[in-house]
């Protein structure tokens, strides 16, 4: 007896053509949804960029503040000195090396009185960048005598 080779049944005619549309329906959804992720990663990373930047934007403000008190080179809140051709305020805003190009920094600063026989201030930094996003640093410091020395007490972003 010869052994032959077994013929195809006729209900499997056609079925590679079948599995072939299948994996090719199934590889695009799965190319869909990668692309829909990463699309909504690069949206999600715009955002989170402006909002570093508008934070790093904003810190930077203060620390300068925080920095011209501790060199004693700002004097209060509003400028008492005596001398009336120097300056000691806090300015509305730090220079323009302080802060890149296409930001704002609004500063502001209100005398919240004597704390441990030390004058103590509320520094707010308001910032907006071009792309519109707006942050707000809030300070409470205190700064005694000696130089160099600023005490934060409070830090608050907003």
């Amino acid at each position: 007896m010869a052994l032959t080779e077994p013929r195809a049944v006729s209900r499997d005619r056609g079925s590679v053509l079948v599995i072939t549309l299948v994996l090719v329906v199934v590889m695009a959804s799965i190319a869909l949804a990668l692309a829909r992720y990463a699309a909504t990663g690069l949206r999600t990373s715009d955002v989170t960029d402006d909002r570093t930047a508008g934070t790093a934007v904003t810190t930077a403000g203060i620390y300068w503040v925080l920095d011209e008190f501790a060199r004693k080179r700002l004097g209060e809140c509003t400028d008492s000195n005596p001398d009336p051709d120097i300056d000691y305020s806090v300015p509305n805003a730090p220079p323009s090396a302080v802060v890149p190009s296409g930001a704002t920094v609004t500063l502001s600063c209100s005398d919240l009185g004597p704390v441990g026989g030390h004058p103590a201030y509320r520094i707010v930094a308001d910032t907006t960048m071009s792309t519109g996003y707006t942050t707000t640093v809030t300070v409470d410091v205190q700064v005694p005598n000696d130089l160099y020395i600023v005490q934060v007490a409070n830090w608050i972003e907003t």
